[in-house]
């Protein structure tokens, strides 16, 4: 969706108030894990067919409680199941909000090099001019962009 320069601002009191909220969801949230890759690796990815066995299963265990063994716990599995259905929905809801912060997050950076690059030209072009000052910003400045490539190599010969 194209946008127009981002002109927005965020308060100090209302980052800290999200960030309380965050911290607050977070203590509500007390069980979640964090796997390693390794473990990550060890559990199955589970697409749509293990999705619909599972509630099938969940289902067929409910109406027909003489197949499930008397040593599997099956309200905790349906208790977990319940949980990750809740997980889940919370999760959209911070995929969709991640989205909008790594989008806009790119779209102010990109916003705030072009600016900055209109300053370095600016500096540049007064440094080629002799303006007093202006060598010791832009030398700082080009340390940025390192010459590389073709130019470098004729500038060597």
């Amino acid at each position: 969706m194209p946008y127009e320069n981002i002109n927005a601002t965020l308060t100090d009191a209302d980052l800290l108030d999200i960030l309380n909220h965050i911290d607050q969801s977070k203590l509500k949230l007390p069980f979640l894990i964090n796997l390693t890759m390794k473990e990550r690796k060890k559990y199955a990815r589970q697409g749509a067919h293990i999705k619909s066995f599972n509630k099938k299963t969940l289902t067929y265990s409910q109406h027909h409680p003489q197949y499930v063994p008397s040593y599997l716990d099956i309200n905790g599995t349906h208790a977990d199941q319940e949980l990750c259905d809740k997980l889940k929905a919370i999760k959209a809801q911070l995929d969709i909000l991640s989205d909008g912060l790594q989008s806009t997050i790119l779209a102010l950076q990109n916003e705030v090099y072009a600016a900055t690059r209109v300053v370095y030209r600016s500096v540049e072009t007064a440094t080629h001019q002799n303006v007093p000052g202006s060598s010791e910003i832009y030398n700082d400045l080009k340390q940025h962009f390192p010459r590389t490539g073709k130019r470098k190599k004729k500038e060597e010969e």
